[in-house]
């Protein structure tokens, strides 16, 4: 998701530059983001609450635009480094939690300014995002009972369909708006994520998506952002709120319809060879 909003937010600066359009000089943001999330796993006896956590990141338009960046903020840890990711240069992160209470993120992580500034050499840019109130919804993200024992039994050969509440958005955050359901393989892979509307409260899973006899980890995640548009530097910012559902499951081993054929074919023929033969009291009655 967050490569395809690169993708179309470079478009977008090569189109202003052919256009004749110039960009703030030193700015190459994409965006700064600051994530808040409260995490629960579901179990048959249903949520268990793991803790909150919060996430700051940022990605540029190009792997050589800036090599440190910090988040300065009112807490006594201030400021925390980002880290550049080896594998993608162009991410910067850091995360903080699990806090077992709001009071406790909040202790660590107070109300006020949260400032990430990148810098180059002798550039440098930023982006403040205003941390004055949290913005959860009311709601924690669910299966329906239906639903989290076919997940617990699924053979991954049929489709399944993941049905779940909707929820009513807080009024502030107006951006990305919805619900994400992603599947998590355990090599890290995703091999199904969509993203509905609030109101929407099922999503069907094609036959044929995961493997058989596999671990997987089910997300589903709730809430918005505030987003902002980019500010004198060209720094945009998104600050999410959400709750989010985790359900790890293992799939049953897949039966392919080859078979389930040759299964059937064989139990045929067995039957068919025991019918041809005669019973031991026939054969002696014979051979009187």
């Amino acid at each position: 998701m967050f490569q395809n909003r690169k993708s179309i937010k470079k478009l977008a600066a090569i189109v202003l530059a052919v256009a004749g359009v110039a960009a703030p000089l030193s700015a190459d943001f994409l965006d700064v983001r600051m994530f808040n999330s409260a995490n629960y796993t579901q179990t048959a006896g249903g949520p268990v609450f793991q803790g909150y956590n919060v996430e700051m990141d940022a990605i540029t338009q190009s792997a050589a635009a800036f090599n440190s960046a910090k988040v300065t903020y009112p807490g006594a840890g201030s400021p925390v480094a980002l880290t550049q990711s080896p594998t993608d240069p162009t991410f910067f992160n850091t995360n903080f939690g699990p806090y077992s209470t709001l009071a406790a993120l909040h202790a660590a992580l107070p109300f006020g300014s949260y400032t990430t500034s990148f810098t180059n050499g002798s550039i440098t840019d930023s982006a403040t995002i205003d941390y004055s109130a949290d913005h959860f919804q009311g709601s924690i993200p669910g299966l329906t009972a239906a639903s989290f024992a076919g997940v617990e039994d699924w053979n991954p050969s049929l489709t399944l369909t993941l049905s779940f509440n909707g929820f009513t958005p807080d009024p502030a955050t107006t951006g990305s708006v919805g619900t994400y359901v992603d599947i998590f393989g355990p090599d890290g892979s995703n091999p199904f994520s969509t993203f509905v509307a609030p109101g929407v409260t099922s999503v069907v899973i094609p036959a044929g998506t995961l493997l058989g006899n596999t671990s997987y980890s089910l997300a589903i995640e709730q809430g918005g952002r505030i987003e902002t548009s980019p500010n004198a530097e060209g720094v945009e910012t998104e600050f999410g709120f959400s709750i989010n559902d985790n359900i790890n499951f293992t799939t049953a081993p897949e039966t392919s319809d080859f078979v389930l054929g040759m299964l059937a074919l064989a139990a045929g023929l067995g039957a068919h060879a025991r019918r041809r033969v005669a019973p031991k009291s026939d054969v002696r009655g014979l051979a009187q």
